[in-house]
């Protein structure tokens, strides 16, 4: 662990063949899997958790209502007032969530704070939408987010000191390839999947060419 960033730890419940999503989590044993999840996560006392904006448009978070003639906004990260732990970080590189307030009901948490991270390619128009909701943002990257920058603001800024990493799959890849995950707790459901097209614990980003193991 680095003395510049949070300790990072990816927590996620899979099947017995490594699916993090699909029909077992309908079944006995991943509910039986999921109530572990629950109070281990709980034990890491994070300040922050992390996941894909495509998590949260799956949640329903989606269709931001933009003015398309705020074509203006000022360059740089935009740090709200009152923004404090805990924290949900969404990293969304070209700003496609959507908000209606500036916090999130997380089952730890009624009051969760979030934090956007997004990359040169998201728009004036969603920066200025972040701005109205008095959502905090980071740019990083500048087609796809950067994430090593991004932890270390979290530290130094937001004052996230233990952040969590809960999915989806490529942004659980991209945490360990960069070489900034310093554990994986993994709860492992009693139940196989099989299933040929749903995503496993770790998937890399069509955008990276490295496909080195680590």
């Amino acid at each position: 662990m680095s003395a510049e960033r949070p300790f990072i730890y990816i927590h996620m419940v899979t099947s017995l063949d490594g699916k993090i999503v699909g029909k077992f989590m309908e079944t006995g044993n991943a509910m039986s899997a999921l109530q572990d999840y629950m109070w281990t996560n709980a034990l890491y006392k994070a300040d922050g958790a992390m996941c894909g904006s495509k998590t949260i448009t799956e949640m329903g978070y989606n269709n931001p209502v933009l003015n398309p003639e705020e074509t203006e906004v000022p360059d740089g990260d935009f740090i709200a007032e009152g923004a404090k732990v805990p924290f949900l970080v969404v990293l969304d590189s070209t700003g496609k969530d959507g908000w209606n307030q500036s916090h999130v009901n997380m089952p730890l948490s009624p009051t969760t704070t979030i934090i956007e991270v997004l990359s040169e390619k998201a728009s004036p128009q969603y920066r200025n939408y972040l701005r109205r909701l008095n959502i905090s943002y980071i740019i990083s990257g500048k087609e796809h987010v950067n994430i090593v920058p991004v932890v270390q603001k979290l530290k130094k800024v937001f004052g996230v000191n233990v952040l969590g990493i809960l999915g989806g799959a490529t942004v659980n890849w991209s945490v360990v390839e960069a070489g900034i995950c310093d554990e994986v707790s993994i709860c492992l459901s009693a139940v196989g999947d099989g299933a040929n097209n749903s995503l496993t614990l770790f998937e890399k980003s069509p955008a990276v060419l490295n496909d080195s193991p680590v």
